[in-house]
């Protein structure tokens, strides 16, 4: 049952406590966090580590919930300390903010991290950050055709494209 768009249940009178409520069944799926709006229960965000087993999206029930990953969503990791030193609404609208966020030329690391940053580049596609397939170097740059190229040890070449392009992260 979809609870939004046309084919869903608009009615702000359908949006009841049991429907908007943190169900049990959700710990290892589901972050905790929820906004601190009218959107409330309704807008919801998947844990750094789901217990969801494949892309038909079952959820392995039996799974034990061991720490942090299960429980909280991946902008609550990236901000270290929210999750056990923050309200709920701070944290709700640091996680909305995080969304509007800018790239820059030029940035600094964090001096103080949970380690999410370093994993999260393993868990997304290669649109957003390209992985090494095995150990090499960066050949060359190539800024004119706004390429770079890396070789392999075995002798093999990758090709990652530096041009900006617009890429969405549904599907």
């Amino acid at each position: 049952m979809n609870y939004k768009g046309p084919s869903g249940t608009n009615l702000t009178e359908a949006f009841t406590k049991e429907v908007r409520s943190y169900d049990k069944s959700m710990v290892g799926t589901i972050a905790v966090n929820t906004p601190d709006s009218n959107t409330c229960g309704v807008m919801r965000q998947l844990s750094y580590n789901t217990s969801i087993t494949n892309n038909r999206g079952y959820i392995d029930i039996d799974r034990d919930i061991n720490g942090n990953t299960d429980i909280f969503s991946t902008a609550e990791l990236l901000n270290s300390y929210t999750m056990t030193h923050a309200d709920p609404p701070r944290i709700t609208m640091m996680t909305a903010q995080q969304k509007h966020l800018v790239p820059t030329r030029k940035m600094n690391r964090d001096l103080v991290s949970s380690g999410a940053n370093k994993s999260i580049a393993n868990i997304i596609s290669d649109d957003f950050c390209f992985k090494s397939k095995k150990k090499g170097t960066i050949e060359k740059i190539d800024e004119k055709n706004q390429i770079a190229i890396l070789s392999y040890s075995d002798g093999t070449k990758d090709f990652i494209d530096l041009s900006e392009k617009l890429v969405k992260n549904g599907g």
